[in-house]
């Protein structure tokens, strides 16, 4: 028997499911993205919020999600997702508390696996591959900057990036199915179109909205900024979830002087680590590996 006859992949577009790549290569198995026509008998991961198939005993349906962040999107889950879900695999108590604000049945389906990203930062991506992706040899600062879907704050916002470019390397990556038109070169700008998880640990700061990539990038206790859209919505009222409440905030509508915010945020990596704490269940690069033994035990259970 092969594990990798009885796993799949669900997901809406390939970016989703991208933080899987660890089992993937460990015990591999089938992408299920829309329009796939196979025969399914597994288990099958879902990336996203996706309507499941209807009940089957072929099949073990286990909610993964793909980020823990506090964006609108996360509505899809009201009242779809009672009941349709087998297990549910969880980043940690924050994630837990999203599921049970949407009315997920999770207990005695939790699965803690913890945050599936922070393996590429202990195990895999580092700073020095990073530079040399870029060709980056001086010792200037690398700020990440990675938007949502706010395209306004990249296109029109030289407050944003004069001031970045006259200290640090920016790296842009937007969002996998966002178009954006950058106005502006430079030497020190570089747009990166790949995973961010190639690049994201070599960051010395890390500027976002809305992006579950903020949320990943408190396990290396470094800077962060955060500028969101005018309105913004968090779904778990207990501030210690809410990033919004330990990082600075740039509000780029107001011209606030982006400088200070991140001098701001140098001095505030103590909340960032805390959040970490708060917001995973594991601090570690172990996540896969926590899949890979349930997966195991589970297709040996129900399918061997």
């Amino acid at each position: 028997m092969k594990y990798s006859d009885y796993i799949y992949y669900v997901g809406n577009i390939p970016y989703q499911l991208w933080q899987m790549e660890r089992i993937f290569r460990r015990l591999g198995g089938t992408p299920l993205l829309p329009g796939y026509e196979g025969e399914v008998k597994g288990v099958c991961l879902f990336a996203n919020q996706i309507n499941p198939v209807e009940p089957n005993k072929n099949i073990v349906k286990v909610l993964v999600g793909h980020g823990t962040s506090n964006k609108q999107i996360m509505t899809w889950f009201d009242g779809r997702g009672k009941n349709l879900y087998d297990y549910y695999w969880t980043s940690g108590p924050k994630w837990r508390a999203v599921l049970d604000h949407f009315g997920h049945y999770v207990e005695g389906k939790e699965v803690k696996v913890g945050n599936l990203r922070f393996d590429w930062y202990f195990q895999e991506y580092t700073k020095k591959k990073a530079l040399e992706i870029f060709k980056i040899k001086d010792d200037r600062k690398i700020v990440i900057f990675a938007p949502t879907f706010n395209r306004h704050t990249i296109e029109h916002n030289d407050a944003i990036f004069k001031p970045l470019l006259e200290k640090y390397h920016v790296i842009l990556k937007g969002h996998p199915i966002v178009k954006v038109n950058l106005n502006r070169t430079h030497k020190r700008l570089k747009v990166f179109e790949g995973d961010i998880a190639d690049i994201l640990w070599a960051a010395d700061l890390l500027i976002s909205d809305e992006s579950s990539v903020a949320y990943d990038f408190t396990i290396t206790g470094r800077p962060i900024v955060l500028c969101p859209p005018i309105a913004t919505t968090t779904f778990v009222d207990d501030d210690k979830y809410n990033i919004m409440k330990h990082v600075p905030i740039y509000h780029y509508w107001e011209k606030e002087d982006i400088v200070e915010k991140i001098e701001e945020a140098e001095s505030r990596t103590d909340e960032v680590e805390q959040l970490c704490k708060d917001v995973f269940w594991y601090q570690d690069g172990y996540a896969a590996d926590r899949a890979c033994k349930w997966l195991k035990k589970i297709i040996d259970e129900r399918f061997t």
